[in-house]
């Protein structure tokens, strides 16, 4: 299972590496919410994404039962055609060396996180479809999840992917105390740039290492390129973190109210290495430690990665610099920090505006 998109879609990874998204048979989760399109959070739609999200990384028995064509309408995105969705029964396993043998729709029905379909009788349906009746009726017996009867308190979420900048970084101070937090990778933009979601204070958040860049893809920016393993270093963090429990520390924030720090996956391994030692990343932060710098040399030396198609002598002329390129200046007025007028020393007239200076 590479990826759980809401309590009834997931992703699943083939044996021989193409994905293919699925739709659980006869099942229906409460839809997420989105900030961007003010959609709000249905009840138990987060609680029966996570229910799905602990067997990502795991295996799983997948078999299609029937297909549902989406036809185009007026709110259908300009130039995507008809949609068609796969629906299977997806099995997974309880324990980590178990056979999936664990219908994935029917737990979600025990756990009152997913209504069964009302099909009419000539509608494709699940195999399973009176286990999932059965689930669903015990569910409401017992008052579980959306048959508890009394409406839940909504959870109200911050989502600061889609404020302004500024009021993302407001929160700043508040999440650097909070030390090493747990944290779920929402999304990942890059090998060492990610959505997050921090279930302690219910808050989405851009992270990205400080320490240790990557190469980037294009993306959807109009005419980029991808740099040179920048797909390879994306698809590893996929691999690697996406939808997986992760601990991060936030030390700073930069200008678009991106969080900046270290990050821990899989027990106690530091993320910014394993980039390094693959050859994906390339230390970057002048908080760097020795040990970076010194699998990053132990990359390079081997070329491995990004090493591979680096080319030393560009480095050499970038960091050669010839002292005929310096002119000697006097500064004759500072605005700002980082913003100031000069006059080349000598310059007529400028030692009038001197005395006209020192005369203030």
């Amino acid at each position: 299972l590479a990826e759980a998109r809401s309590g009834d879609t997931v992703v699943i990874k083939k044996a021989g590496g193409e994905t293919e998204t699925i739709t659980l048979s006869s099942v229906r989760a409460p839809k997420l919410g989105n900030a961007r399109r003010q959609a709000p959070y249905e009840d138990f739609s987060l609680e029966a994404r996570e229910f799905v999200r602990k067997y990502v990384g795991k295996k799983c028995l997948v078999k299609l039962e029937y297909k549902r064509v989406l036809p185009v309408t007026e709110n259908t995105p300009a130039g995507m055609g008809e949609k068609v969705l796969l629906h299977a029964t997806v099995k997974v396993s309880n324990s980590k060396k178990g056979k999936p043998n664990v219908n994935l729709a029917e737990k979600l029905c025990e756990a009152g996180l997913v209504n069964v379909i009302a099909h009419r009788d000539e509608d494709d349906r699940s195999e399973y479809y009176d286990d999932l009746l059965m689930a669903e009726e015990s569910a409401k017996k017992s008052r579980k999840g959306l048959h508890a009867g009394a409406q839940p308190t909504p959870r109200r979420f911050t989502d600061l992917t889609a404020q302004d900048p500024q009021r993302a970084t407001a929160r700043l101070p508040s999440l650097q105390r909070q030390g090493k937090m747990l944290a779920v990778v929402e999304f990942c933009y890059s090998g060492s740039r990610f959505k997050l979601f921090i279930p302690s204070a219910d808050t989405f958040l851009n992270f990205t290492l400080s320490t240790v860049s990557c190469p980037t893809t294009a993306g959807r920016r109009e005419g980029a390129v991808d740099e040179p393993f920048g797909q390879e270093a994306t698809d590893f963090a996929k691999l690697t973190l996406l939808q997986r429990d992760v601990y991060i520390r936030i030390e700073s924030a930069n200008r678009g109210g991106t969080f900046m720090g270290s990050l821990i996956y899989d027990k106690n391994e530091q993320y910014e290495l394993t980039l390094l030692r693959e050859g994906l990343g390339y230390v970057s932060g002048y908080s760097a430690t020795d040990q970076q710098y010194s699998i990053e040399a132990q990359a390079k030396s081997s070329k491995l990665g990004l090493w591979s198609v680096y080319k030393e002598e560009a480095e050499d002329d970038a960091a050669t610099v010839s002292d005929q390129e310096f002119e000697e200046v006097v500064v004759s007025e500072i605005v700002e920090a980082g913003h100031f007028y000069t006059q080349a020393k000598g310059e007529k007239g400028l030692e009038w505006v001197a005395k006209q200076l020192a005369g203030l």
